[in-house]
């Protein structure tokens, strides 16, 4: 898909054992994931989230992958960006923070990318 399409964000999720590395590789199938997404320039991160904290009746694990390109700031603040998001979804029920808080998309480089592919980018 990001090969493909590159698009601004993607999200991913699967059964939480392909986190487990027990095939003696040197990481796992889901931190694979995460180290060639980023080797495409996108910021990533991966967790395993329970549906049953996010408003779900039934317990359900499963391995998670958040992507974006285009962010600005560093991983530790885009990650504590997304785990603000995660955890105002599970104690709120809805988004209770101010988003750009601390990171804001590269528009010099998203509007790049979209002239180069012909696209027109609507933004203020």
């Amino acid at each position: 898909i990001a090969d493909a399409h590159s698009p601004i964000g993607i999200t991913l999720e699967c059964v939480k054992g392909v986190g487990d590395n027990t095939e003696g590789y040197a990481v796992s199938d889901a931190e694979w994931v995460v180290q060639e997404l980023r080797k495409k320039g996108y910021w990533a991160h991966m967790d395993v989230l329970d549906a049953s904290e996010y408003g779900s009746a039934v317990p359900r694990a499963r391995l998670w992958w958040v992507a974006w390109q285009y962010l600005k700031g560093s991983h530790d603040e885009i990650s504590a960006f997304f785990t603000s998001i995660l955890y105002s979804l599970k104690t709120h029920g809805r988004f209770t923070i101010d988003i750009f808080r601390s990171i804001t998309l590269d528009l010099d480089r998203l509007q790049a990318e979209a002239t180069h592919i012909s696209m027109p980018l609507l933004y203020k």
